[in-house]
């Protein structure tokens, strides 16, 4: 099972022609001599382990798209294009309204960093095109270094507007000096649903080797103000002082790990790998744990079927694709095969009963709320789930409420006389107003206050079971 790497950031540019010359006004000079191709990038993703990029058309081609966008239709599964916008032409305005039409166009990308453009923001120049990109939602990512308490001010005159700062606000200029007012300034603005933040190109603005040590708290400030949802990983390839890999791992291993350490798999609810499995990942990766989440749906062939999948599929099924993610974490080189826990949410939490009961290594299992139903045997579900976690050999940490409308009270009093029966420990919470659900952010029946209780328990319990001191 392979993690799905999407790069935010690369620029990629074709050689400087009569036809075709370089800007020199308004314009950063190419990060490089010798252009960097999709070619190129290609061979360079793939020995990175990155499956996708976002190609950002650098100013030095001015306001071409066409070298991105024709890398993108040549391969469509791995290339999207934020396009570059002549700002300050009166013929751009007609543009917006069907921008997002041209194929493999996901957005704009505005720089405000080189000659007049530093000014636009303040002059009113690009007043209409904030205006502009609201109304017909086009995504915007946006490169002001200088100005992002102005960038601030326009995305809250314009909550429509979906605004992407680059970078986390940093520019070359500090590499070496202390990076904090400026990541305090995009900290500030996170208070705005509309903003998100680009988590790229870091190593440039650091006058150290890997695994770059100023940047780890840094890191994990902006991702706690602005959730994992709204921070996107990227690298600006040509302009990176040191391999592209690095800054892969410098995300996906821990870098205070000295050894490998314990790990949690989660199996994910009935609606999938919504973005409340993707936050509950980080939140367990915080603690410490290596995490993964495989896309049960996915793994099936049934990306978009959350009902069909479960109509046509097995618990042993399941459990089979659970086992091949099992194997992935477990197997890792940063992680300790033997303090690896799996942790269920509703359906997952029924599944990940017979993952467990036949997996013999999992050294703790918890349920939020179980979808276990009282239904006798069938093809796709031959043992219930109060036979099956008899077999456990770990301790487990079980969630229910007495509103819970999928597992009737009855029901999870049975399962609990069944776990009491493995003769292995067993930490059971029942919230009298909780309902099926409770802690999932998106969810309907969604508590914060049990959700933040019930949160306590596990990180206690994982913490016991794993020994992650």
């Amino acid at each position: 099972m392979d993690m799905i790497i999407i790069d935010s950031q690369v620029h990629i540019w074709a050689p400087e022609t009569t036809e075709k010359p370089y800007a020199r006004e308004d314009a950063s000079p190419p990060h490089r001599p010798v252009p960097l191709g999709h070619d190129e990038l290609l061979r360079e993703m793939d020995g990175a382990g990155v499956a996708r990029c976002v190609l950002v058309p650098p100013t030095w081609e001015a306001d071409r798209n066409d070298t991105s966008l024709e890398a993108a239709r040549l391969h469509p599964d791995r290339f999207r294009v934020m396009g570059r916008l002549a700002l300050q032409k009166a013929e751009s305005r007609a543009l917006l309204a069907t921008w997002k039409s041209q194929p493999y166009m996901l957005g704009i990308r505005m720089a405000f960093n080189a000659g007049r453009t530093r000014q636009w923001l303040e002059d009113g120049t690009a007043d209409w095109f904030w205006d502009a990109a609201e109304r017909y939602d086009v995504p915007v990512m946006a490169f002001a270094p200088s100005s992002v308490p102005r960038l601030g001010n326009v995305a809250e005159r314009h909550p429509g507007l979906r605004m992407i700062i680059d970078h986390m606000g940093l520019n070359s200029a500090l590499r070496g000096k202390s990076l904090e007012p400026s990541v305090a300034n995009t900290i500030k603005l996170a208070r705005l649903p509309n903003v998100a933040v680009k988590v790229s190109a870091l190593p440039c603005y650091v006058d150290e080797p890997y695994p770059f040590p100023t940047l780890h708290p840094l890191v994990r400030r902006v991702v706690d103000a602005f959730g994992p949802r709204r921070c996107f990983w990227g690298t600006d390839l040509s302009h990176l002082p040191c391999p592209y890999k690095q800054v892969v791992t410098l995300f996906t291993e821990d870098p205070d790990r000295k050894e490998p350490g314990p790990g949690v798999l989660i199996v994910h609810h009935h609606y999938g790998v919504t973005g409340n499995m993707k936050v509950n990942v980080c939140e367990f990766a915080k603690l410490g744990y290596t995490t993964v989440v495989p896309d049960l749906y996915k793994m099936l062939g049934e990306p978009d079927g959350v009902h069909e999948a479960q109509k046509k599929t097995s618990d042993g099924q399941f459990t089979e694709i659970i086992n091949s993610a099992w194997r992935y974490l477990t197997t890792r080189p940063d992680v300790d095969g033997k303090r690896c826990a799996v942790v269920g949410y509703c359906m997952g939490g029924r599944i990940g009963i017979h993952f467990v009961a036949a997996t013999p290594s999992v050294r703790g299992f918890v349920g939020y709320y179980p979808s276990v139903r009282d239904e006798g045997p069938s093809p796709l579900r031959p043992r219930h789930p109060n036979d099956a976690v008899k077999d456990f050999k770990c301790p487990s940490q079980i969630f229910f409420g007495a509103k819970d409308h999928v597992a009737s009270v009855a029901v999870q009093q049975r399962l609990m006389a069944s776990f009491q029966a493995n003769g292995q420990p067993l930490d059971w919470h029942f919230f009298h107003r909780a309902g099926h659900g409770f802690a999932m952010a998106d969810g309907e029946c969604y508590d914060p206050g049990l959700a933040e209780q019930a949160w306590g328990l596990v990180s206690n319990f994982l913490k016991r079971e794993l020994g992650n001191e």
